[in-house]
């Protein structure tokens, strides 16, 4: 039976705690042996921590998500906790070290994490797929055409006046859009950009913006912090 390892009992090591989108990356990668990225150690802080950076390697892995990460201090002070290292079973054949320290890992470029937001909310509310089942009609061969919202189909709805709901993906990119031109809007000129009825604008609105309530632009739409500068994504 293998003793169990107890020389690292007084080394100290971080528990770090990685964005949601980051840990789901780095538990796919194929193998152990792969460079995650640079850490730089800049001046110290004026709480006496230092500044720590991390950079993400240029791997496919990393692709779809920040790649500038800051490290901060978390919120649990005193942890009572050791690293144990396992062996093939599973089982606790030594320690690793003991936590020193809670850090939380927040991407530092507001810019991408409002980018990847905004692409992981448009992808959220795309339809899924459906398996309808048919009859069969033997001795028959056809081809059914799909209904597909063109760029013909689109102009010939503007050039008509019409105002028929397009797909909520459609409308939130054109919303998009439009607030990276501008950042308030009243809810009548959203609805004359994006030719969509006024109770579907405000529906979308309700999901991606606020309302200011006071100020000099005061009753006009802007996008939620989530959208423009979160500076921070979803932990484990």
């Amino acid at each position: 039976m293998t003793s169990f390892d107890s020389k690292a009992l007084n080394r100290r090591v971080w528990l770090v705690k990685l964005p949601k989108s980051l840990a789901e990356k780095w538990n796919t990668l194929p193998q152990n042996n792969v460079e995650l990225g640079t850490l730089r150690f800049g001046d110290t802080k004026m709480d006496g921590s230092q500044d720590i950076s991390l950079t993400l390697s240029n791997i496919p892995q990393h692709e779809g998500i920040p790649k500038e990460f800051s490290f901060e201090n978390g919120s649990r002070k005193d942890i009572n906790m050791h690293v144990l290292r396992l062996d093939d079973q599973g089982n606790p054949i030594g320690i690793q070290g003991v936590i020193d320290r809670e850090i939380v890992l927040k991407p530092s470029r507001t810019q991408d994490v409002a980018s990847i937001l905004k692409r992981e909310t448009l992808e959220a509310m795309k339809p899924k797929r459906k398996i309808v089942e048919v009859d069969v009609v033997k001795d028959k061969v056809g081809f059914v055409k799909p209904i597909a919202y063109t760029q013909d189909y689109l102009n010939k709805q503007l050039q008509e006046g019409k105002r028929d709901r397009l797909p909520k993906e459609h409308v939130l990119n054109q919303l998009f859009k439009a607030f990276e031109k501008h950042p308030y809007w009243a809810l009548k000129d959203l609805v004359r950009t994006t030719n969509q009825p006024v109770t579907y604008i405000k529906e979308l609105l309700n999901e991606i913006c606020v309302i200011n309530s006071r100020g000099p632009y005061k009753n006009l739409y802007q996008l939620r912090q989530d959208f423009t500068q979160r500076t921070s994504m979803d932990i484990d």
